[in-house]
């Protein structure tokens, strides 16, 4: 808010706050503030030095000689007499005054350039209309500190899980020589030590889910109640503009720290994968022989797997179709330009997203087919071979979505440049 605006939102809200209108005759009449501070705002836009100190000089001028020879002079005077609500009123009035001298001491003497108030006059009566929208604010920037944190704990317990694939290949490949070498004693320590591996990186995992659930995911959490936007139908006029560029700017460090978390969750996903497959390779190995009935129950909990994957990124191929048909549509239907901007900004961000995600699903898709092949290969009966092929179905079918998904996708993002460039050039679409 500008200094200009802030002078008459007090006026506004000493009224609004006290019921009193004006101290006595005089108060906000003819101070020549208002305009002084319009003329000071116009030379800030203009962004000339010189200009803006003049007008800066001027409006100081004004301002302390209102605030000297009248508003103060009023309260010498007047004191006595004045009712509870007078009083109020002519305390909120001359704390901003005494703000606005301030600001405009430090811009004539070109201590700081020109600035802005962020809270809308004196601060009860700021209180009293958006206490519950501030508190929305600050837990934001609660929670975005909180995540920060949160970030950094997942970081050190994940620290290991690189290392912890390489020792699984490491044990995989040992798992092989040993076998070609005939050596059992060996043969068996790195199938064990692989499946150990698992366990470690397995442990990590469900301590960083479980905290995540619940200080998160969880829809009672402050991440989660804060994602929400405030009401703001609920927010004064006077206030709003200014309030929704903080709101939505606090919100800015909380999503970037929960998209840094789920990076770093897909990442350790993808470590877990990779040391079960490498414990499924040295088990391929293995010298031991291996259990249909234990292949097939691993092989099953892989397919459990692999119908949530395919699930989750299913979806995802559904929200980008989905995103072609209505951005084709607003602008086949002259949609007015303010609609299919708000359209298109919140559907580009999220199908961005669905492609990110149908494409990790992909990835784990092939590290899945390879652990049902590992775990299949070597180990005799039918039951086994179904089991992988109900396993692998699935993954398939997801591989086969890929060029769908990558012809929408180029559809999707022709008809954003479509769109924004009838936007830019202001045409009705």
């Amino acid at each position: 808010m500008d200094i200009s605006t802030y002078w008459q939102t007090v006026k506004k809200q000493s009224k609004e706050l006290t019921g009193v209108k004006k101290i006595s005759a005089g108060v906000f009449h003819g101070s020549g503030i208002g305009s002084s501070l319009e003329d000071y705002i116009k030379a800030v836009k203009s962004e000339d030095p010189k200009k803006i100190k003049k007008e800066a000089a001027s409006a100081l001028k004004k301002t302390e000689s209102y605030l000297n020879t009248i508003h103060k002079k009023e309260l010498a005077t007047g004191k006595k007499a004045m009712t509870a609500p007078q009083l109020k009123s002519a305390k909120i009035v001359g704390d901003a005054l005494d703000k606005i001298v301030d600001q405009l001491k430090d811009v004539v003497s070109g201590k700081s350039e020109a600035g802005s108030f962020d809270r809308d006059g004196d601060k009860d009566v700021y209180d009293k209309v958006m206490g519950k929208a501030e508190a929305h604010i600050d837990l934001r920037n609660k929670v975005a500190k909180d995540a920060l944190g949160y970030l950094n704990t997942y970081k050190k317990l994940a620290a290991q899980a690189p290392k912890l694939v390489q020792m699984g290949q490491k044990y995989a490949k040992a798992a092989e020589t040993a076998k070609k070498s005939s050596n059992m004693q060996e043969n068996m320590n790195a199938v064990s030590l692989a499946q150990r591996v698992v366990g470690e990186v397995q442990s990590i995992s469900d301590k960083i889910t479980k905290h995540y659930k619940a200080n998160i995911q969880s829809d009672k959490s402050d991440f989660m109640i804060c994602r929400q936007d405030f009401a703001m139908n609920t927010v004064p006029k006077q206030y709003l503009a200014e309030y929704k560029k903080r709101h939505n700017a606090a919100w800015k460090p909380v999503a970037q720290a929960g998209d840094a978390i789920n990076k770093l969750r897909h990442e350790l996903q993808a470590n877990l994968e990779s040391v079960m497959e490498s414990a499924d390779t040295a088990e391929g190995f293995s010298m031991m022989g291996k259990d249909p009935e234990v292949q097939i129950a691993k092989i099953e909990d892989i397919e459990k797997a692999a119908n949530k994957i395919f699930g989750d990124a299913g979806l995802a191929v559904k929200r980008i179709a989905g995103a072609v048909d209505i951005l084709a549509k607003a602008i086949k239907n002259n949609t007015p330009l303010d609609a299919l901007e708000k359209a298109v900004n919140i559907r580009e961000p999220d199908i961005q997203k669905r492609l990110s995600q149908y494409k990790e699903g992909l990835q784990s898709a092939k590290k899945l087919k390879s652990r049902v092949d590992s775990l299949a290969k070597g180990t005799e009966g039918d039951a086994v071979i179904q089991a992988a092929k109900k396993a692998k179905a699935p993954l398939e079918n997801l591989e086969k979505m890929a060029p769908k998904v990558s012809s929408d996708y180029k559809k999707f993002t022709a008809l954003v440049t479509m769109a924004r460039k009838k936007i830019e050039a202001g045409e009705n679409v």
